[in-house]
């Protein structure tokens, strides 16, 4: 004699942690970390089941790989560094979380938008470029970005080729 699989509908009750869950097919989503109590309900019978605590783990980044350029001239910005490798504790590898940018001193001398992650080059030298997820308190790898000096070549001037005798010139100017 086989005893029917009883239609139910499926809950959730929040502990020390949140979840959701489809009352449907039983599908618990995670919310916020700690316990939660599943429990499954028969409404013809009116009989609730046995209750299964479930534990919400915190999802943390473990792992960050960062890529970005390793030359800049002085006054000039790079290109936005970028998150090109993340693991989590649960070993996804997606989705790329935002991330904090920031840079060690070295030598050389450069501003950072900590969000955008472009960095302007001030002076010459040498400095880290790290990101952190402030979540995990995670650090990338580094990356060296060497910032060069701004060397003229070539230049020209323009301006006027007569002057008559107690007149003054309009001022000379660099044309490049």
């Amino acid at each position: 004699d086989v005893t029917p699989i009883p239609t139910v509908t499926w809950n959730v009750a929040p502990g020390t942690g949140t979840a959701t869950v489809n009352s449907s097919t039983g599908v618990v989503t995670g919310s916020t970390p700690g316990t939660v109590f599943v429990t499954a309900y028969h409404a013809a019978s009116g009989v609730t089941s046995n209750a299964i605590t479930l534990t919400v783990l915190d999802l943390l980044v473990t792992s960050l790989t960062i890529t970005g350029d390793t030359t800049v001239l002085e006054g000039n910005s790079t290109a936005p560094y970028t998150v090109s490798a993340v693991t989590y504790n649960n070993g996804d590898t997606a989705p790329s979380p935002t991330v904090t940018w920031g840079v060690t001193p070295g030598t050389g001398t450069v501003t950072i938008n900590a969000s955008t992650g472009v960095v302007t080059a001030v002076s010459a030298g040498d400095v880290t470029v790290r990101a952190t997820d402030p979540e995990s308190g995670t650090q990338s790898n580094a990356i060296t970005l060497t910032i060069g000096v701004r060397t003229v070549t070539s230049f020209t001037i323009s301006g006027a080729s007569n002057v008559y005798e107690g007149y003054d010139t309009p001022g000379y100017t660099v044309a490049s």
